[in-house]
């Protein structure tokens, strides 16, 4: 596995599930697509009943890419019915989820792109298989990880266990990311949750992502974390 091919990659993950880990990666793809660099977009695994499209359009909506024109840099490799973890969805429907087919078709995209977002299905300790995690694909792949978290109360201990958790297994965390996930979140709560989470975690908290549907709001609220997490801060 090169080394610069694996340079190009990048993975979401998140502390939990429905974090904001797509919204995220529609926000970067946008903010590097604005710099002239050749993005693509994967998800390893969607379940719950999502058309591969559900994803891929609401990337497309926050990147500004085209379901037909960036086709070749769109994938969601697995959908599974089930509203479940992977491994279980996989096997209500007489399948298993192989990690080698995902790392191949991960290289393959990165190959030819500036830049691969790769988003993970739920938290780092969710697992594909009966025997691999999420986490456990990220280590083979050897990519560093952007993590979504929640702003509000309860962030501390999930961010910091999944910190904890990529720390143990050598996985380079580019940045950490806080998700409103409600309109009305405590300020106070949410400004010690992130100067706990940079001073325990040991990893840059780039900063807040507000919850707003407008989605040029949305794109120049993310713009200062998306330059902190390309210039290494």
């Amino acid at each position: 596995m090169g080394s610069e091919t694996r340079a190009r990659i990048l993975v979401v993950s998140g502390t939990d599930t429905g974090v904001g880990k797509t919204v995220a990666c529609g926000l970067l793809l946008g903010f590097l697509r604005r710099t002239g660099a050749a993005c693509g977009y994967q998800k390893w695994a969607a379940t719950g009943g999502k058309a591969p499209a559900d994803d891929l359009v609401r990337v497309c909506e926050l990147s500004g890419m085209d379901m037909e024109r960036d086709a070749e840099r769109l994938r969601v490799d697995y959908c599974l019915a089930k509203p479940a973890s992977p491994h279980l969805a996989a096997e209500t429907e007489g399948e298993r989820i192989d990690p080698d087919r995902l790392l191949a078709s991960t290289m393959e995209m990165a190959a030819g792109l500036d830049r691969l977002i790769v988003e993970g299905a739920g938290g780092l300790m969710v697992p594909l298989n009966r025997e691999t995690l999420i986490i456990d694909l990220i280590a083979r792949l050897a990519a560093p990880v952007l993590l979504v978290a929640r702003t509000g109360l309860g962030t501390i201990n999930h961010t910091l266990l999944s910190l904890a958790a990529l720390e143990a297994r050598g996985i380079s965390c580019a940045g950490v990311v806080l998700s409103d996930e409600e309109e009305d979140i405590d300020e106070e709560i949410a400004r010690d949750n992130q100067e706990t989470i940079a001073r325990m975690g040991g990893a840059p908290v780039l900063g807040r992502l507000r919850r707003c549907r407008d989605h040029a709001a949305l794109a120049a609220g993310f713009a200062p974390l998306a330059e902190k997490l390309a210039a290494g801060r």
